[in-house]
């Protein structure tokens, strides 16, 4: 074996100048076995293998290895050459020398060879000058050595672009086709799938050249699914290419996504029989069932098919209406189910807002039989309420007038009967019953002693109900109660553990409140029982004060409030925020239930004291001469406020101040009540044992005069100092009530000494 000389170079790869090889031509595709002869090299040199043979993918790159083993010596320079004529080898190669006598190249195919067969030659040359024109060949050069190349097709797919569709409970759906080109020699696609949620929702299939991708819901629970489908060539190595597919599975069913309903004052009578007719259809035809969780929503058709709109109906219980209250939405829901389990359970929220108008007080309260007056009625929603459909004791009411959607007046039919009659109207939440009471004669004078030997003679407040001639006292740790019958009063004692402060009736002379230090509590007028006791502590409400505190009911409304506390709702018994909170000073309400008096500014900015008015069917406070201080803790009004009391000043609502009673210096100031027709005025002079009538039509002067020894407090002025008690007049003007150390004075006003 002979060496090449010392002086050989590392050859360089080069296309062009040499020979070329058979076979099919580059990018061509073969039939068939190909078959090249074997070439008659010199022996000079040897090559190994005696022809390359190589199978690889589309888009990948085959590595081979040539070894040249040289047989004798070659003189002189030696450059070696390797030759492609074709370009099917990647033009760097390695060559290096194993030792004296055996080289070694190390080639690769080139870049992106397309698909098919590639057969030919490589020349090997060894030149004593450029290998690649070669004109000084050492003897035998060039060497030929055969290959054979296949470039199979690998996996194609027309597009990667993300899928998406909704798909409805219980239904397939096919994304559009995708051209796709399978890898060669690959009878199916190959893929998996990459589930973010849920499983095995997503399908492939590869049929005439089409992708075809499928998503199903079955089993899937509406919303969102996500997934990557992978498809791969005819190994691991081969291309994957990804696509993001995403479905939103909606429900089976398709259901109105709420239903609601108003019933107020202006729907139809049988609004709370009303149907609400809905459809629910689904994907595909199917039967169904609903039904309802509360009581007071009927399904009417229980069973049903889809297909057909408005197949679904349902009504509110007439009767149920008014147990669900007012000024307020309740809700419920439908169940819808498919017989065939198709399709999970679908559901529809139903909301009734009920705004129906609501009765809650009159000014005044009490009609005389055998008149026919003006009465104002207080409630809510009142905007809501036919007018022509206002009814006292069964007559109509004359002259409806919506003065706001709180008040409403109109002229009452006269009543001949005393008794109770019923105020009402179409579609009201609960009608009004409101006594008629005939007036009668004045009540006998009398001196009532309020102290037992068990009972603390402490601070009172007084309410009296016209409609059964009962007077309540508190007093210390009760409530007692003084009924008129046959011109003698009958005493009952209700005992309550706590200090009683403050007490007030309800517009509907139903429930008496009393209030004390942190309690309140809540007695049934007809029984004479505490129905309802409650705690009470900051923020709903400061402690009650014994010298001042007072508690009085809005005008025409179930709310009261006392002193530094939240408004409490007789209705639901809790505590309720108002549209203007009351706080320090004192209430005082007439008796017709559509004044609330205050002497003190509800906004804590302004200087206390202020005297201000809260008017039936208003919201805030209003004050009554602006900046006017009314230091006294009760204040009075005439019926509908045309004449008020504060201190010893009397103020008329058009007119200004009608006059200032004069300081008495053996009576003090004194404070006043007022009549309710605003003719007269009692001003109440406990230091000088003594009440003066005043007229104040025309200006204010003393008509007349009452005295009782008993009728006496060396600690009271004008309301504000020391053991504070309670006057008040009866309805129909004839009776005055005065809590006094001691007892209480039922005077007549017919008692009064004229003034000669």
């Amino acid at each position: 074996m002979k060496r090449l000389i010392a002086s050989l170079v590392v050859g360089v790869l080069a296309s062009g100048c040499g020979g070329g090889g058979g076979g099919s031509g580059g990018g061509g595709t073969s039939t068939g076995p190909v078959v090249t002869p074997p070439p008659v090299n010199s022996p000079n040199l040897t090559l190994s293998p005696a022809r390359v043979d190589l199978s690889l993918s589309e888009g990948k790159t085959g590595t081979f290895t040539i070894k040249a083993t040289a047989n004798k010596d070659f003189p002189g320079t030696s450059n070696i050459g390797i030759i492609d004529t074709r370009g099917v080898i990647n033009p760097n190669a390695r060559v290096y020398a194993l030792d004296l006598y055996n080289y070694q190249a190390e080639l690769t195919t080139a870049q992106n060879l397309a698909p098919g067969i590639y057969d030919g030659v490589i020349e090997i040359r060894v030149c004593k000058d450029n290998p690649v024109s070669c004109a000084q060949p050492h003897e035998g050069s060039p060497w030929k050595l055969p290959y054979h190349f296949e470039v199979k097709a690998d996996l194609k797919v027309g597009s990667s672009a993300p899928m998406s569709a909704a798909v409805a409970e219980a239904s397939s759906h096919d994304f559009p086709l995708v051209p796709i080109t399978l890898a060669s020699g690959q009878a199916a696609l190959d893929y998996e799938v990459v589930y973010s949620q849920g499983a095995g929702w997503l399908s492939a299939l590869a049929v005439n050249g089409q992708l075809k991708v499928t998503a199903s819901s079955n089993g899937l629970a509406p919303g969102s699914y996500a997934a990557t489908l992978k498809l791969r060539g005819l190994s691991a190595s081969n291309t994957v290419v990804g696509i993001p597919v995403s479905i939103t599975v909606g429900a089976g069913f398709s259901v109105p996504a709420q239903l609601a309903l108003q019933i107020d004052g202006n729907t139809p009578d049988t609004a709370a029989g009303q149907s609400i007719t809905a459809t629910i259809a689904a994907v595909r035809a199917t039967k169904w069932s609903v039904s309802s969780n509360q009581p007071w929503l009927t399904v009417d058709t229980v069973n049903g098919e889809t297909g057909s709109a408005g197949n679904l109906r349902i009504h509110i219980e007439p009767a149920q209406v008014h147990a669900l209250g007012n000024d307020r939405t309740v809700s419920a829901t439908l169940t819808v189910n498919d017989l065939s389990n198709a399709y999970r359970a679908a559901t529809i929220p139903v909301n009734v807002t009920l705004k129906l108008p609501e009765l809650s007080g009159t000014a005044p309260f009490h009609l005389f039989s055998g008149n026919a007056e003006t009465v104002t009625v207080y409630g809510k929603n009142l905007d809501r309420l036919p007018l022509a459909s206002l009814r006292f004791g069964g007559q109509a009411a004359a002259n409806p007038t919506l003065i706001n959607a709180g008040a409403i007046s109109f002229k009452a039919p006269a009543i001949a009967t005393a008794g109770k009659y019923s105020f009402s109207a179409a579609r009201v939440a609960a009608p009004l019953a409101m006594p008629v009471v005939d007036p009668g004669g004045d009540h006998v004078a009398a001196f009532l002693p309020v102290a037992s030997s068990n009972e603390l003679d402490q601070t009172r407040r007084m309410v009296f109900d016209d409609a059964r001639d009962d007077l309540y006292v508190s007093n210390h740790n009760g409530v007692a109660k003084y009924h008129y019958q046959s011109g003698a009063w009958t005493r009952s004692w209700l005992n309550i553990p706590d200090a009683v402060y403050a007490i007030a009736l309800s517009p509907d002379r139903t429930t008496l409140v009393a209030a004390a230090r942190n309690s309140l509590h809540l007695i049934d007028v007809a029984s004479f029982t505490v129905t309802f006791s409650q705690q009470f502590s900051y923020p709903d409400a400061w402690p009650l004060d014994a010298g001042t505190g007072t508690i009085a009911f809005a005008p025409g409304g179930n709310l009261f409030m006392k002193n530094s506390m939240l408004a409490f709702d007789l209705k639901t018994r809790k505590f309720v925020a108002t549209a203007q909170a009351f706080m320090g000073g004192t209430l005082s309400a007439n008796s017709f239930g559509n004044l609330l008096h205050a002497n003190s500014n509800p906004d804590s900015s302004t200087a206390n004291h202020d005297w201000i008015r809260l008017r039936a069917g208003e919201q805030v406070f209003s004050p009554i001469k602006p900046g006017f201080e009314c230091n006294t803790y009760v204040v009075s009004t005439s019926r509908y406020g045309e004449v008020s009391s504060c201190d010893h000043r009397f103020y008329s609502a058009t007119g200004g101040q009608i006059g200032l009673v004069p300081y008495d210096d053996n009576g003090g100031w004194g404070f006043s009540v007022i009549s309710p027709d605003g003719r007269y005025a009692y001003t109440i002079l406990p230091r000088g044992q003594r009440i003066v009538q005043y007229g104040l039509e025309g200006g204010l002067r003393k008509l007349g005069f009452y005295t009782h020894p008993k009728l006496y407090n060396t600690n009271w002025d004008y309301g504000l100092y020391g053991s504070i008690n309670d006057a008040l007049i009866s309805q129909n003007g004839r009776t005055l009530f005065v809590a006094m150390p001691g007892g209480l004075h039922i005077i007549p006003v017919s008692a009064m000494t004229p003034v000669q």
